[in-house]
């Protein structure tokens, strides 16, 4: 984990330029590469929105080594310098705007720092791992490279009781499924599976079969599958909502119900996940976020 610990409310600031610009750099990176997750962003009060828009910035930083062109073993250094620069942010001696503005996220909103470390793990993870022989190894997974940070993001929202927790690690393994799903196809092509290979063999799905984007109904019936366990995820983490003050509850939502018609999608092209892209046009992402923006304004949580 890198050493990194929590920080206490009312550490002192990072050194370097002021929080506040250092922020502004961090909700313009939200804005430019991630315009999915900025309209949920959008939903929170102004100072939780740019403290969320740190810890993407940081996450963002991290995906961009992963998935760079460079050599393994020069991401690895990489990463390894981004878990130095980590440290020294949660120790109050950051100069990059990113970790100047996640070092203040931290302080005000006693954010795990476990959480972040465990991103980083997990991204580490992309470099070595291609493919999973079970799905507790996918799940372990899935909660390094988004549980955890739904978890970060928790403590930015706000919440009640412990099982606030359960439904954020649930939502993050639900989202992150869908992502696997989508992009069976382009994993492939870059010589990565996903799918743990047990479910593979149980729907008579090889390897192989995969690699070349054969689409056949055993492939449809293991995809079926896959989408039955995110659903199951989705429908678990739908108890988060209630734990939430009202004001940070349509984020999630957004996010949620953003993923939930993606999965859709992915049902409703009948699982051809090899020949074109799936996704929502601009429109339809508009329309769910708008929608669900307003449930999560108005909704009354159950009594």
């Amino acid at each position: 984990m890198g050493g990194a610990s929590p920080v206490p409310r009312g550490a002192r600031p990072a050194a370097g330029e002021s929080p506040e610009r250092a922020y502004d750099a961090c909700v313009r990176i939200t804005r430019e590469r991630a315009r999915n997750f900025y309209v949920a962003f959008a939903t929170l009060p102004r100072p939780a929105r740019r403290a969320i828009c740190a810890v993407y910035a940081y996450c963002r930083r991290l995906d961009d080594i992963a998935d760079g062109n460079a050599p393994r073993a020069e991401k690895e250094r990489a990463l390894d310098e981004e878990r130095e620069r980590l440290s020294a942010a949660l120790r109050g001696e950051a100069e990059e705007p990113v970790y100047i503005a996640l070092a203040d996220a931290v302080s005000r909103y006693v954010i795990p720092a476990v959480h972040l470390a465990e991103v980083l793990e997990g991204v580490r993870e992309d470099l070595s791992t291609f493919r999973y022989r079970t799905f507790a190894e996918l799940e372990r997974y899935c909660y390094l490279v988004a549980s955890s940070v739904g978890l970060a993001c928790l403590a930015i929202f706000g919440h009640r009781g412990d099982q606030a927790l359960k439904a954020a690690i649930d939502l993050g393994l639900a989202m992150q499924l869908t992502n696997i799903l989508r992009d069976v196809g382009e994993d492939a092509a870059r010589g990565r599976i996903y799918l743990p290979l047990e479910d593979l063999a149980a729907f008579d799905v090889t390897e192989g079969e995969i690699a070349r984007g054969m689409y056949s109904d055993r492939f449809k019936r293991l995809m079926a599958f896959e989408c039955e366990r995110a659903k199951a995820y989705y429908a678990s983490a739908a108890s988060l909502f209630a734990r939430l003050p009202r004001r940070s509850r349509p984020c999630p939502m957004v996010l949620m119900g953003v993923y939930r018609r993606l999965l859709a999608r992915i049902e409703q092209s009948g699982f051809n996940v090899f020949t074109a892209p799936i996704g929502l046009s601009r429109a339809e992402k508009a329309a769910t976020a708008a929608w669900h923006w307003a449930r999560g304004l108005l909704w009354i949580p159950p009594r």
